[in-house]
């Protein structure tokens, strides 16, 4: 009889184990789930501002000449001078997602500005 008690309590021990494991792998799924929810499907857009940074861009060379100066440090027709220049010199060209005057109006900024980059971000969309 203490053989059986000793196999039923071996048997329970070992239910128990199984059950306990079980619910850890359960969990770690569940945690996943969550982890994949929050990264990849349920995203809030962070830069939601008005104007993308073409649009803004635009609005300033057909603007009052003292925003575009107040911006990058210089007007217009130099501005777009040195746009023109950088991508004849094929020291700059467009890419799929931002073009030479999009690279130019951010570097300039940054150095008229001293901004950091989160700000340009924020700022250009």
């Amino acid at each position: 009889m203490n053989d059986n008690n000793q196999s039923d309590s071996s048997e329970n021990e070992s239910d128990l184990e199984a059950e306990q494991q079980e619910l850890e792998t359960l969990e770690l799924a569940s945690a996943l789930r969550m982890v994949e929810y929050y990264q990849y499907i349920d995203k809030i857009p962070c830069y939601t501002g008005g104007l993308t940074g073409y649009a803004f861009v635009q609005e300033l060379l057909s603007g009052h000449p003292d925003r575009m100066y107040n911006m990058f440090c210089m007007d217009a027709p130099v501005f777009l001078n040195l746009c023109q220049t950088l991508e004849r010199s094929q020291l700059l060209e467009d890419d799929r997602h931002v073009t030479v005057i999009e690279a130019v109006r951010m570097c300039l900024y940054i150095l008229s500005h001293g901004a950091v980059m989160r700000v340009v971000v924020e700022r250009f969309q």
